[in-house]
């Protein structure tokens, strides 16, 4: 099959369309209310589309926090290929949105969306602000709003939107423009019974070790930090800790590596692994041996004599997260814990458009501070 023949045929990220109402209070920007109805195009097959619309679903506030929300999700079926699984799994969309609404909102008042979102941080550790819409605290840590203020000054941000008002009215045909964005994004699978991951670790004679997890490399780095965390669990260099490819005949019913987090499950189950192969070597370890992979090449050696099994299968699942109950629709009755934890970052683009060509042009982002 030819490439372009393939890239017209297989499943694209998902478009996604919203039909929005937003209540602001005006006298303090207070974001009061949203009521949102999202599309998915899912094309001509369910395929994952349903996972990706509940994640679009939970992130359509961003990183604020609104009093009141309703989001009522809808997969669109259409004459298209299967739309599929991309990275952000619907989040992505759901933030756009989110970031969209409130642009619309700040313009009504006239003001700019970057001072709306100010006065609407999600924050922690209690109150009301601590809650997501779909009632699940925050925690302790919620950094929005000092890494906004770190952005601002960082980036020089009102400095430049001046000059770039200032470019624009010298400008006819060329024009730029700044903007900057904060995000909150959920991490775990929002299919409760994927966040599990199994890793066999094998431990040799001369202190090797062999690790053959459910993860797949493809780039992110994913063996570089497993290697790492068994080094460090084990006290050995990291150059004594070899990776085995993903095999299913090692290490069964893998999940998919995606959702953000495949170091968590996987390094984790590794870790497991580990604590149970240092509980059955303790009794051989000899501690006036001071080269770390010679003390576990001795210890395990001594093991090996003694007939104790140097392998050990490792298991780790996600704690404390239950899902969502998508039945739940009545007011205050959809509670959920869909993620383990949330990451967090903001950052500022400025960029310049051609209007008589369109070509556009990323002049700066931070952070980092590149020049494109």
């Amino acid at each position: 099959m030819d490439r372009d023949v393939d890239m017209a045929n297989s499943g694209k990220r998902h478009a996604f369309l919203a039909d929005y109402t937003v209540a602001v209070r005006r006298s303090d920007k207070t974001l009061v209310a949203a009521d949102v109805d999202l599309y998915a195009n899912a094309g001509y097959s369910h395929d994952l589309s349903e996972p990706v619309l509940n994640r679009g679903m939970m992130h359509m506030t961003n990183a604020n926090f609104v009093r009141n929300v309703r989001v009522t999700g809808r997969l669109a079926k259409t004459n298209i290929e299967s739309n599929t699984a991309f990275r952000g799994f619907g989040g992505p969309q759901g933030q756009a949105v989110a970031e969209a609404m409130f642009e619309h909102a700040a313009c009504e008042l006239k003001i700019t969306r970057e001072e709306l979102e100010e006065a609407n941080w999600a924050h922690g550790p209690h109150g009301e602000g601590n809650l997501t819409h779909y009632n699940h605290c925050l925690g302790d840590e919620v950094p929005s709003k000092d890494m906004w203020a770190k952005l601002m000054t960082d980036s020089e941000f009102h400095k430049r939107r001046i000059e770039v008002t200032e470019f624009n009215e010298q400008n006819q045909y060329v024009k730029r423009g700044i903007a900057a964005v904060p995000i909150r994004y959920g991490i775990s699978f929002t299919a409760t019974h994927l966040n599990q991951a199994t890793a066999l670790v094998s431990l040799q004679k001369d202190g090797s070790v062999q690790v053959c997890h459910v993860g797949v490399e493809m780039g992110q780095g994913l063996n570089t930090k497993v290697s790492q965390v068994v080094a460090s669990e084990l006290g050995i260099p990291v150059e004594a800790v070899h990776i085995a490819e993903a095999n299913t005949s090692r290490a069964p019913n893998g999940v998919p590596t995606a959702a953000s987090s495949g170091t968590d499950l996987n390094a984790n189950a590794a870790v497991d692994a580990c604590r149970q192969l240092k509980d059955a070597i303790k009794n051989y370890v000899d501690p006036s041996i001071i080269n770390p992979q010679k003390r576990l090449a001795s210890a395990a050696t001594k093991a090996w004599f003694d007939r104790r099994c140097l392998s050990a299968v490792g298991f780790y699942r996600t704690p404390e997260i239950t899902g969502a109950d998508w039945s739940k629709k009545e007011v205050n009755t959809f509670n959920s814990v869909p993620f383990y934890y949330y990451t967090y970052g903001a950052a500022a683009s400025e960029v310049e458009v051609d209007l008589l060509t369109g070509e556009a042009r990323v002049v700066r982002v931070l952070p980092p501070d590149i020049r494109l």
